[in-house]
């Protein structure tokens, strides 16, 4: 169980304690008792030989609060706070996290009060900071599915139960790795032919579910052949619409794994509609309880 500081507790399959932990807004240690997991400050690995954390693109050293080396892309005069390109978080670390140490022109995610990520804010060249346009919105949108990828790889890696949903071994982070994300709502986006074999991307769209609520993701994966339902163990494509941004972290984590499930789980008796029924052991609600995430 986590926030934007750290992962506060982790569990065994039975819900055991087996360690509690927590960090100051710019990553030192605040307690720690019996922490049974490498993961530390917000979503980094913490090293165990130099005590600094691995940021995804940098390294950071959270006794300095700062990262060890200059952010590879200069800021912009018309934004000063981004011309410190060992800052953390621009040097806002209660409302802001850096999942992949990318800033100052990189992805900082704007929490709110709950801590979940709301947005992305970035420094835009001379255009100063704020939410970029659209020929930028791809690259922002891969930094935010890389970290929902980074927190659903360490869900698996620490809750064996949750991880076990999809088999056994490593099954689940075997998927996650075949998973690619399209976000429908980016700017331009458009079907790649309007026969495009991905209903999904429709349904994003226009549809609604049963609760007259706005579908906020979708799957589409290959068969194995035609009449065959089960995947073909290549890469998939994870369609989500602006309804996904609006939810909570823990909501989007389980919304992700109950996509991934319709994947790991086709061909089966459990899988295809049989997934979506309120009634399933692979409901939303079961998903959130089994994994420690949350759903509305």
């Amino acid at each position: 169980m986590s926030d934007h500081l750290s992962a506060r507790l982790t569990t065994d399959t039975n819900g055991n304690v087996l360690g509690q932990q927590g960090h100051y807004p710019y990553g030192e240690s605040w307690y720690a008792a019996s922490a049974a997991t490498k993961w530390q400050f917000t979503s980094y690995e913490r090293d165990s030989e130099s005590g600094n954390d691995y940021a995804m693109f940098r390294s950071y050293v959270n006794r300095l609060g700062r990262f060890s080396s200059p952010d590879p892309i200069a800021g912009s005069l018309s934004d000063p706070q981004s011309l410190n390109r060992f800052a953390y978080a621009r040097s806002d670390a209660v409302r802001m996290v850096d999942p992949l140490g990318l800033a100052p022109r990189g992805a900082v995610c704007l929490l709110d009060d709950n801590g979940d990520c709301t947005g992305i804010w970035a420094s835009a060249g001379g255009a100063g900071g704020g939410y970029l346009e659209q020929e930028e919105v791809a690259y922002f949108n891969f930094v935010s599915f890389e970290f929902l990828k980074k927190q659903l790889r360490n869900l698996f890696e620490t809750n064996a139960e949750c991880a076990h949903l999809f088999g056994e071994g490593d099954k689940a982070l075997g998927i996650l790795n075949k998973a690619r994300f399209t976000d429908v709502s980016a700017p331009g986006w458009q079907p790649r032919t309007t026969g495009d074999r991905s209903p999904p991307a429709q349904a994003v769209i226009r549809r609604k579910d049963s609760q007259g609520h706005p579908v906020a993701a979708g799957v589409y994966f290959s068969t194995r052949s035609k009449d065959d339902k089960v995947w073909n163990g290549g890469p998939f494509t994870i369609y989500i619409n602006i309804a996904f941004w609006a939810l909570p972290q823990g909501d989007q984590l389980t919304l992700l794994v109950h996509e991934m499930l319709h994947v790991g789980l086709s061909g089966t008796e459990q899988g295809g509609t049989a997934l979506d029924s309120p009634n399933s052991p692979y409901s939303y609600q079961n998903i959130a309880r089994i994994c420690g995430t949350s759903w509305q």
